[in-house]
């Protein structure tokens, strides 16, 4: 998971990776800086085709 630290849903998110840290569910969280927006998405699309590859060449 990742989110803007001026991202409208980072209470939420926050709530979904505290539950995920009390449960023990493997993860990774990363806050970065910006909100919810086509540049934040924009500057992270690599970071996320790279995840997602290494996920289906895992298989």
């Amino acid at each position: 998971m990742d989110i803007g630290r001026n991202d409208l849903e980072l209470a939420s998110a926050r709530q979904i990776e505290a539950l995920l840290m009390k449960f023990e569910i493997p993860h990774e969280w990363r806050l970065y800086s910006g909100a919810h927006t086509e540049a934040y998405w924009s500057a992270h699309v690599e970071e996320y085709i790279r995840w997602y590859a290494e996920q289906w060449s895992g298989q």
